[in-house]
Protein backbone atom coordinates (compact mmCIF):
# COMPACT_ATOMS: atom_id res chain seq x y z
CA UNK A 1 0.00 0.00 0.00
CA UNK A 2 1.63 3.39 -1.15
CA UNK A 3 1.92 5.96 2.01
CA UNK A 4 3.48 8.95 0.41
CA UNK A 5 2.50 11.54 -2.11
CA UNK A 6 5.75 10.05 -4.07
CA UNK A 7 4.44 6.39 -4.18
CA UNK A 8 1.36 7.75 -5.24
CA UNK A 9 3.13 9.43 -8.28
CA UNK A 10 4.89 6.40 -9.42
CA UNK A 11 1.68 3.84 -8.80
CA UNK A 12 -0.06 7.43 -11.19
CA UNK A 13 2.73 6.96 -13.30
CA UNK A 14 2.32 3.32 -13.93
CA UNK A 15 -1.28 3.60 -14.51
CA UNK A 16 -1.09 5.81 -17.40
CA UNK A 17 1.28 3.96 -19.10
CA UNK A 18 -1.35 1.27 -18.41
CA UNK A 19 -3.82 3.54 -19.62
CA UNK A 20 -2.25 3.84 -22.72
CA UNK A 21 -1.93 -0.20 -23.58
CA UNK A 22 -5.62 -0.20 -22.75
CA UNK A 23 -7.03 2.45 -25.31
CA UNK A 24 -4.94 0.62 -27.82
CA UNK A 25 -6.31 -2.35 -27.07
CA UNK A 26 -10.03 -1.38 -27.39
CA UNK A 27 -10.52 -2.92 -30.78
CA UNK A 28 -14.15 -1.75 -31.54
CA UNK A 29 -17.03 0.27 -29.79
CA UNK A 30 -18.78 -2.58 -29.22
CA UNK A 31 -16.28 -4.32 -27.17
CA UNK A 32 -17.28 -3.57 -23.66
CA UNK A 33 -14.92 -5.80 -21.53
CA UNK A 34 -12.13 -3.68 -22.73
CA UNK A 35 -13.63 -0.40 -22.93
CA UNK A 36 -14.34 -1.11 -18.93
CA UNK A 37 -11.07 -1.87 -18.38
CA UNK A 38 -10.00 1.54 -19.70
CA UNK A 39 -12.20 3.46 -17.50
CA UNK A 40 -11.37 1.47 -14.58
CA UNK A 41 -8.30 2.29 -14.84
CA UNK A 42 -9.05 6.32 -16.08
CA UNK A 43 -11.16 6.98 -12.69
CA UNK A 44 -8.23 5.23 -10.87
CA UNK A 45 -5.70 7.94 -11.66
CA UNK A 46 -8.31 10.25 -11.66
CA UNK A 47 -8.46 9.58 -7.79
CA UNK A 48 -4.89 9.70 -7.57
CA UNK A 49 -4.54 12.98 -9.03
CA UNK A 50 -7.18 14.12 -6.35
CA UNK A 51 -5.12 12.67 -3.06
CA UNK A 52 -1.70 13.90 -4.85
CA UNK A 53 -3.42 17.34 -4.97
CA UNK A 54 -4.12 17.39 -1.36
CA UNK A 55 -0.21 16.45 -1.02
CA UNK A 56 -0.40 14.61 2.18
CA UNK A 57 0.87 11.37 3.02
CA UNK A 58 -1.49 8.39 4.23
CA UNK A 59 -3.18 8.88 7.32
CA UNK A 60 -2.80 6.35 10.43
CA UNK A 61 -5.14 3.90 9.97
CA UNK A 62 -8.01 3.93 13.08
CA UNK A 63 -9.33 0.47 13.61
CA UNK A 64 -12.46 2.00 14.76
CA UNK A 65 -13.61 3.10 12.19
CA UNK A 66 -15.73 0.91 9.26
CA UNK A 67 -15.28 1.83 6.05
CA UNK A 68 -18.40 0.80 3.93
Amino acid sequence: MAQTVEELKKLKDDLTRQRRIEAYNVTSATNHGQIERLSQVHVAITALEAVIAEGKDAPEVDPTLMVV
